[in-house]
């Protein structure tokens, strides 16, 4: 047997030397993420164009003047359905990247609540001050410059009879309060409207979408937040009625058509759970999104 010359051994433990030191070296200036993105140190310091990325996928920028970090999407069936919670979907067609629908305001909470212990930091619905900060300005011409936003476009023209029946069921639920945008007679017309044959439609406007558009098919606005107006409708960590379980929404949706309710961000109500108000606990033009507790 050949003898192993003696420079290979010294050659081999160079190398295993070498790759020691290189190893440790990243592992001591590499950050640990806590969920896929920054790590828990870098909350403070998460950006808009660095935002935090979480166990799911969801991302996180800052919202000036408050102690969160919102979601730049609203929360999606494939990211909703990771939970475990109760869910129904649509009446209308869907896929795994549209806003979750059907869902009760309780349900919204109670994924915060297991987001949280998934990802070891603190989630919750947005307050109403919260929301309205993120959402800034709607657009202020009218009617609004095409594709600004998934609202009750040209395309609703095109609803069946089925789908416009549904949607004038869903409109009847909505409860005015004293600070919801329409009076009673808005509401008949607006009812009526939604089995004519003109249904209820911006004039003039189109966005792509009949029903909800998959998250994140507009442009983001100033603080990189999607679909702020149109798609759904979100809930928030407030009540218009605790007694009966309403709590509140804001933000035009896809069937959103009125002037004045989308520049100012419509207030509607969600039930909180099946009881006491079932026929309020649930909407296909209502969903939600997250924040980050920093």
């Amino acid at each position: 047997m050949k003898a192993t010359p003696r420079f290979i051994p010294s050659l081999l433990a160079r190398a295993i030397a070498c790759f020691a030191a290189c190893f440790l070296t990243h592992c001591a200036t590499t950050p640990v993420s806590t969920g896929g993105g920054a790590s828990s140190a870098n909350l403070q310091t998460t950006t808009k164009e660095s935002p935090y990325v979480n166990s799911l996928g969801m991302k996180f920028v800052p919202i000036p003047g408050t102690n969160i970090l919102m979601c730049t999407t609203e929360t999606t069936i494939a990211q909703y359905q990771q939970s475990g919670l109760p869910f129904q979907g649509s009446e209308y067609p869907q896929s795994s990247n549209h806003p979750v629908v059907n869902m009760t305001g309780g349900d919204a909470a109670k994924f915060c609540e297991w987001l949280s212990r998934q990802d070891k930091h603190t989630y919750r619905l947005p307050t109403e001050a919260e929301w309205l900060a993120a959402a800034g300005k709607s657009p202020g011409s009218w009617p609004p410059p095409g594709n600004a936003g998934n609202l009750a476009g040209q395309e609703l023209k095109g609803s069946s009879e089925s789908e416009r029946t549904q949607l004038k069921t869903e409109f009847s639920k909505k409860v005015p309060d004293q600070h919801y945008f329409y009076d009673q007679q808005q509401l008949a017309v607006i009812r009526d409207a939604m089995t004519s044959k003109n249904f209820l439609a911006i004039g003039g406007y189109t966005d792509r979408h009949r029903h909800t558009a998959p998250v994140g098919s507009y442009a983001p606005n100033s603080l990189g937040l999607y679909d702020m107006v149109g798609n759904v409708s979100e809930v928030c960590d407030g009540w218009v009625d605790k007694m009966t379980g309403l709590r509140v929404t804001r933000g035009s949706n896809w069937k959103s058509a009125v002037a004045y309710a989308i520049r100012n961000h419509e207030r509607g109500t969600l039930g909180n759970s099946d009881w006491p108000v079932k026929s309020l606990a649930h909407s296909t033009t209502t969903g939600f999104r997250c924040v980050l507790v920093r």
